[in-house]
């Protein structure tokens, strides 16, 4: 094997004093492994290559060596971190080259990092401009926040050499027969890269999911993963992808603008396989779509998973309202104990202008529904949609309290008003006047339309936003500790 690959997934950092712009490297931790890594890892071994998976954030977070050493890291604007003009502490720079001796990049031909989200960029670029000081080994950007926003950024190839947008195993094999010499870099699909000071992206295509291979995370220590908090993790897997919604905030579709499903003879052989490899029953279909894209596919699915008896569990992500009580129970017979829910308002009057299909009372029935049959709720809201008043949010508030006993757990976020999506494409229809460019350049601030002063909207999202936090706190999060408890007491036993 003379050709060796490092894949990475960066450490996430979470924003965690507004006020002073500061963000710690301690933070987000994962409780699965990192996909789109073990799908790489596998297309590349499959062709007979040598990869390593390495995943920093776990590293970080869980070993001895990183989990004591708090790292703050200070980024007044993304502009100066770019262009390298950001001033980082020595303590930093310490840390960083702790990192670069841990990738070893003089012993790889090439080094890809996967960057799920923004929060994993930032820190990203520091890691990749002092490498690349240090080696000249080839450095490649990909996964979900490069195939979506990753042309805003073109100062990145100053330290970076290539992007890979959408499906990356293809890609990844024909830039190493560049690397090789055997093809022109024009050949590459779905790469974007610097010559002669232009940025360039070549052909984009289009892989099928059913040629997908399963993940092989083999190299990660499934040690740490496994032992990470109350509820184990769960092995990520991916049955379909694409969406039949629009919600007005969401850029999923940007990067899966087509359906699929995987043919259950392929399903049922990958989750065997999975299990059997990792020892391990417990999947994360994990959220490229919703499970319930099509009520035929996922009823025959359910009858597949039973009748072949793989003893699995699952958690998937679902819309309320499409899902009826037969087909509930079933689901919960093969396998599913956790539903993940983006009800996000407990006001019809945002779900509407959030292109929800849903109404708050067909919500509330499906919580009602699936915590009655055994499984087990997550539900996500969002505060500060446009033209959301205090009336809407109250509301919201109204709902969570109806429904608290239908929750295991909730999940609460500030409205994000994202390059691409509904509501940036058509502003105007969703009553905002004017947007505001923001540093992050893939985000907006807004002023609405209502006549209100922006700062008093903004001084009103916060107060609501609070609010719910405050009520969380008090209420929520003590029932989530006791459920939490009864989780872990039942892992015992069992």
């Amino acid at each position: 094997m003379d050709f060796k690959i490092k894949l990475i997934y960066p450490p996430l950092v979470r924003k965690i004093n507004l006020i002073s712009k500061l963000y710690s490297a301690r933070l987000m931790i994962p409780y699965y492994l990192p996909y789109g890594l073990g799908v790489l890892a596998s297309f590349l071994r499959n062709n007979g290559y040598f990869v390593e998976l390495q995943d920093l954030n776990i590293l970080i977070n869980r070993k001895t060596t990183f989990g004591k050493e708090k790292i703050i890291i200070s980024l007044p604007d993304i502009d100066r971190l770019l262009s390298n003009k950001l001033n980082c502490e020595s303590k930093i720079i310490r840390f960083i080259d702790k990192l670069i001796d841990l990738i070893s990049p003089q012993n790889y031909q090439l080094i890809g990092f996967s960057i799920f989200c923004f929060e994993q960029f930032p820190f990203t670029i520091i890691l990749t401009q002092h490498l690349k000081q240090r080696y000249n080994t080839p450095i490649v950007l990909g996964g979900a926040f490069i195939s979506l926003y990753g042309d805003l950024y073109p100062e990145i190839f100053n330290f970076v050499d290539y992007m890979i947008r959408g499906d990356g195993g293809v890609p990844l094999l024909k830039l190493i027969d560049y690397l090789k010499g055997k093809i022109p870099l024009s050949e590459v699909p779905n790469l974007t890269y610097k010559k002669d000071g232009k940025i360039i992206s070549n052909t984009q295509q289009y892989y099928p999911l059913e040629d997908m291979p399963v993940p092989d995370f083999r190299g990660l220590p499934l040690e740490l993963y496994r032992n990470f908090g109350i509820i184990k993790p769960l092995l990520p897997y991916q049955i379909m992808r694409g969406c039949t919604n629009r919600c007005s905030f969401c850029s999923y579709p940007l990067i899966d603008p087509k359906i699929e499903f995987k043919s259950y003879k392929k399903v049922i052989s990958e989750l065997k396989k999975m299990k059997q490899e990792y020892r391990y029953n417990f999947f994360d279909f994990i959220p490229s779509s919703t499970i319930d894209l099509s009520y035929e596919y996922l009823d025959g699915l359910c009858d597949v998973l039973i009748k072949e008896r793989l003893n699995i569990r699952w958690k998937a992500y679902s819309i309320a309202g499409r899902l009826d009580k037969n087909l509930l129970k079933k689901m919960y017979q093969a396998g599913c104990r956790y539903l993940e829910f983006g009800v996000e308002s407990g006001s019809d009057r945002i779900l509407k202008m959030m292109n929800k299909r849903f109404s708050a009372e067909e919500a509330s029935k499906t919580l009602k529904i699936s915590y009655e049959v055994g499984i087990k709720n997550v539900v996500s809201f969002i505060v500060g949609h446009p033209q959301e008043t205090k009336e809407d949010f109250n509301k919201t508030l109204a709902f969570i309290k109806k429904n608290k006993r239908y929750f295991f757990i909730i999940k609460t976020q500030r409205f994000a008003l994202c390059k691409g999506t509904p509501i940036h494409i058509n502003y105007q229809h969703y009553g905002i006047k004017r947007l505001i460019a923001h540093r992050s350049r893939f985000t907006f601030g807004f002023e609405e339309s209502n006549g209100i002063p922006i700062q008093e909207q903004q001084r009103q999202r916060e107060e609501n936003y609070n609010r719910l936090l405050s009520y969380y706190r008090k209420v929520i999060l003590p029932q989530r500790l006791i459920n939490y408890l009864l989780v872990f007491i039942s892992h015992i036993f069992k």
